[in-house]
Parts: structure tokens; sequence; C-alpha cells
């Protein structure tokens, strides 16, 4: 699954522009470097993430989505940097068949956890997954559906929640093709736990295959984002929430 506003500066170091019309090609390997700036602190936090699929994957339309639900063996790389703080997690998924079996293991602060979990697959449209956390020493269980309005549109639904329902979470997708080669996203989440409760809701609009912008809320905060696609393989993202900007610029192959 990876889903993962005018750059007039960005845009004039673009040196190929992308047509709506022409295919979209597989990709299999995912990367993205970010940067966070909160005002209030001097200091800035980075982070890398990369995902890697043993299979292609089909763009759902737009080049940052690769489809709601992942249904192939993956293995994943998480590393941030803020003061002292320097958090590693490494991660994969396995899928044998219709049968899954997905881990996690994370160092931070010198501490040691990870996750640990099996699951199956009904079809591409339907995954379960039932994941034991080392950390919070909790059992979650976990649901994704994706309901195929036609060949270009889909809703997309995620509930979990633990074995005593302590903690809960529901989301939704939509994505659509609108108009003119252009899509649009909408995402909706609500999460309940036993400290406290919030949505977040929004959506972002394609504008062909060379940029998007996209506003929301995380309950009263408001959120803005906006990508940039250099070509099918490199794109900048900036996002804004409550005085935190981010910049992130992503590669896939």
């Amino acid at each position: 699954m990876r889903f993962k506003y005018t750059l007039p500066a960005i845009a004039l170091l673009a040196s190929t522009t992308i047509q709506a019309q022409q295919s979209l090609p597989q990709k299999s390997w995912f990367t993205s470097f970010q940067i966070t700036d909160v005002e209030h602190i001097s200091k800035n936090a980075y982070g890398l993430s990369s995902q890697y699929y043993f299979s292609p994957q089909d763009s759902s339309g737009t080049l940052d989505d690769w489809g709601y639900i992942d249904t192939d063996s993956n293995v994943s790389f998480d590393y941030a940097h803020f003061g002292s703080s320097n958090p590693v997690s490494v991660g994969g998924e396995y899928f044998a068949d219709k049968f899954i079996v997905l881990g996690t293991l994370s160092h931070r602060n010198g501490d040691n956890t990870g996750t640990a979990g099996f699951g199956y697959l009904f079809n591409d449209n339907l995954k379960t997954l039932v994941i034991y956390n080392e950390n919070t020493e909790d059992t979650y269980l976990k649901a994704q559906y994706q309901h195929d309005l036609n060949s270009t549109d889909y809703l997309g639904f995620t509930a979990s929640t633990d074995v005593e329902f302590d903690n809960m979470g529901i989301s939704a997708r939509y994505f659509a093709l609108v108009n003119n080669g252009n899509n649009v996203a909408v995402n909706i989440l609500y999460s309940d736990n036993e400290y406290n409760d919030y949505w977040s809701g929004g959506a972002k609009y394609y504008f062909g295959q060379q940029y998007s912008l996209g506003l929301g809320a995380i309950d009263s905060e408001v959120w803005v984002e906006a990508d940039y696609f250099f070509s099918d393989e490199y794109y900048v993202t900036f996002n804004y929430l409550d005085n935190t900007y981010q910049l992130a610029l992503t590669a896939q192959f």
C-alpha cells in the first residue's frame, strides 16, 4: 500500500513533463527522505524510509498511489534522527499463497522491541491480520477491504482494534478519476484509544501527473500538502501542520 500547491521554483527545475495520458510504469522500490522543522524547536528532525516489493506494483492512476492493500511480499526500513534520539526499525511481510507472516524489529533509546503477526489474504480485495506488539503487550486485529467501483475508482476501508477494545481505529479512502486525466483522493480516519481520541480528514486533487494539492484537518488543526512530480521516478512533497513543516523527496524504481 503506497499512497503514500503550486511550487513555481521547483517547477522551473523540471526537465521533463509527464503526460497524463501515458501509461504509468510498474515500480518495486520506494524510498523517501524527510526533513521536518518545528517552529518552536531549534533542531530539525530527519527521516529515511524505504520499502521493497518482490513483485512489481501497479499504479492506481497517480504516481503516489500504488494500491490500497499490500498483496505482495515486501521488506521495509525506517530511520529517524532528532537530537539524541535515533530510532531505527526493519520489517517485512511474506505471502505464502494466501497465508501471511509479518514482523518488525525496532531499536530506540537503547531498547529493542518488535511486532509479529500472521494473516490471510482472502483475495486481492480483502486482507485480515493478527499482530502482537511486544512494547505494549497488546494483540491487535486488523482488516482491510477494497471495493472497486470501476476500472479506475475504488473505496478502501481499514479497521483495527486490540482484543480488549481499548484501542480502536477505522479509516476510509476514496480514489477516483474525475476528468481530463485528473484524479481525486479523499481520506478520513477516526481513532479511539485508552488515552484520547481524534479524527482526521482531507482531500487531494491531482492535476494530471504533474502536481497535486491537498487540504485537510486533524481535530482542529489544518494541514496542507503539495506534491510536484519531476518524473515517474522522483517527486517532492511539502506538508504543513500546526507550526510544523516537512519537505520530503521520494524516489521510486
